[in-house]
């Protein structure tokens, strides 16, 4: 059996259902130690796709409104690379927990205290931003242009990703204790979005995996309270809560899917363009998808989900298919989003080897 990074990935996912964290900490450990042969394997060619691919994909908001409020906050929280201080000050007070067992409860309380934080800081600006009355939705990017801020810094160390987590898991907290429900599952959707790019783009930082697995644990719980139906649920969140159901009407539609990627020309053409005329979109898509963030790769599904519904009989299509289905860091919504799209068109299951 191949074990990969995405298997321990797979396994954060149902730690959380276990009576004893402990328990399921330990099982994370023994998966890590049978996998990490395979993962130094894989970490040259991640290493090299991140590279090609810096840039970090987060799908357009439904409201405008967002992106006025995004625009009006991104210089002080995430400026540009060349006002972005070198390196922001460590958390005071913070003590260094490394432990599996105690960082899945160290990120369930959160303990932290922004008031030590500067008011001008990125972090107090950021927690401060979080805490307002405006819509979910604003709230989610918000968390997106932290992974964005992150990945698309080479230079960020381990030390400050751990500070934004320490930031990240502090806001879902609050937000779980004065607003118990769904809109700690947005947030927690959101976060789980970025830790899965996040882990893609950075297999090779070992000591930070932990603490990703280790955050991983409460978002999973929180990610639990999004009812089914779509109507509480915001855009890619059923891809990754509830994939086995499918696409969200958003994301099925493909009318609607061609209006949310108007502006981005290579899944506008992969989406729209007839593949008997040209392949060349979806052979791009399929060759990105490796190295997408977890966002985009949903994205990509769903342009290929549309393909094989109204060309079936295009073998070009099925084959691209086929090539994103044996990549080898497959998540585990994605994993069921292919499952889904095979018995949506009536494409046989592949015979296990």
């Amino acid at each position: 059996m191949r074990l990969t990074a995405s298997s321990a990935l797979c396994l954060s996912f149902f730690i959380f259902q276990l009576a004893d964290v402990t328990q399921g900490m330990e099982a994370l450990r023994a998966l890590r130690a049978s996998s990490s042969s395979s993962r130094s394997a894989e970490a040259s060619s991640e290493a090299a796709a991140s590279s090609r691919a810096l840039e970090y994909w987060i799908p357009p908001p439904t409201n405008s409104q967002v992106n006025e409020e995004l625009a009006r906050s991104q210089d002080r929280i995430f400026p540009s690379s060349s006002s972005r201080p070198a390196h922001l000050p460590p958390l005071k007070p913070q003590k260094a927990v490394e432990d599996p067992n105690s960082l899945v409860e160290h990120y369930e309380k959160a303990k932290f205290n922004p008031g030590a934080l500067p008011s001008h800081d990125p972090r107090k600006v950021f927690i401060d931003e979080m805490k307002t009355e405006f819509i979910p939705e604003y709230k989610v990017h918000l968390i997106q242009r932290m992974f964005k801020n992150i990945l698309e810094n080479p230079g960020v160390t381990d030390d400050e990703i751990k500070h934004w987590f320490e930031v990240l898991a502090y806001v879902i907290r609050k937000t779980r204790e004065v607003r118990a429900g769904s809109t700690e599952s947005h947030l927690a959707v959101s976060a789980l979005y970025g830790l899965h790019s996040l882990r893609m783009r950075l297999p090779e930082r070992q000591a930070l995996l932990t603490h990703i697995d280790a955050l991983s644990v409460p978002l999973s719980r929180d990610i639990q309270q999004l009812p089914q139906d779509g109507i509480s649920q915001l855009r890619w969140e059923r891809e990754l809560v509830y994939p086995s159901l499918g696409f969200g009407p958003e994301l099925a539609n493909r009318e609607t899917f061609e209006k949310i990627f108007q502006n981005d020309r290579v899944i506008s053409s992969a989406v729209s363009t007839s593949v008997k005329r040209s392949a060349k979109p979806l052979e791009t898509l399929a060759n990105e998808f490796r190295s997408s963030s977890a966002h985009k790769r949903v994205a990509i599904l769903a342009v290929f989900y549309h393909q094989l519904v109204h060309s079936r009989k295009v073998k070009q299509v099925k084959s691209l298919f086929e090539q994103i289905e044996r990549t080898h860091n497959l998540l585990p919504h994605e994993r069921a989003l292919i499952d889904f799209i095979r018995r949506k068109v009536k494409i046989p299951l592949p015979t296990p080897s």
